[in-house]
């Protein structure tokens, strides 16, 4: 998708990431809506739910990959958002900010927001890779900081070994 409408691969798989809560959320398991597009200029099949306590229509998909296009081609054909278009592909910070400075979500943090997530499971790898590049492995490993433990990624270097982690009692 990046590639075809020049949207950087992050800001795609992040905002699916946090619109649909890693594909938990109600949109995404029952109308496989990863972006949380509501009903507005859509033919297709809606799926019903409050947003902000107002009862609202979202788009409905019969696959993932759907929601993916349609959410690439709902970018790339506002006027609103071509700004962003100008942008370079790896510049994921100029696309979070246009983001929301361009009205993609009522969120006064959504820009920050996607900016963690992008850096949090380092995302921008995939702005700079060729179809051809394996994908990086990417393990969780704890980093201590002064109030606790936090988890913390990073890429395993090729021919790695790495050890399991335990499971977190926390839940």
């Amino acid at each position: 998708l990046q590639k075809k409408h020049k949207i950087p691969a992050s800001i795609i798989l992040a905002q699916a990431l946090l619109e649909s809560g890693a594909g938990q959320s109600y949109l995404a398991l029952a109308g496989n809506n990863h972006f949380g597009i509501k009903c507005t200029d859509w033919k297709g099949l809606c799926i019903h739910k409050n947003d902000d306590g107002v009862h609202s229509c979202f788009r409905k998909y019969l696959h993932v990959n759907e929601s993916f296009e349609d959410h690439s081609r709902f970018l790339a054909n506002r006027p609103h958002y071509k700004p962003l278009f100008k942008l370079k592909i790896t510049d994921y910070k100029g696309w979070a900010q246009g983001l929301k400075r361009y009205g993609y979500a009522s969120d006064p943090n959504y820009a920050t927001k996607l900016i963690k997530v992008i850096e949090s499971y380092q995302l921008y790898y995939y702005d700079t890779a060729k179809e051809t590049d394996p994908p990086k492995k990417i393990v969780s490993t704890p980093k201590k900081t002064s109030s606790g433990t936090q988890k913390k990624t990073q890429p395993v270097k090729k021919n790695a070994t790495t050890k399991k982690l335990p499971a977190s009692s926390k839940k």
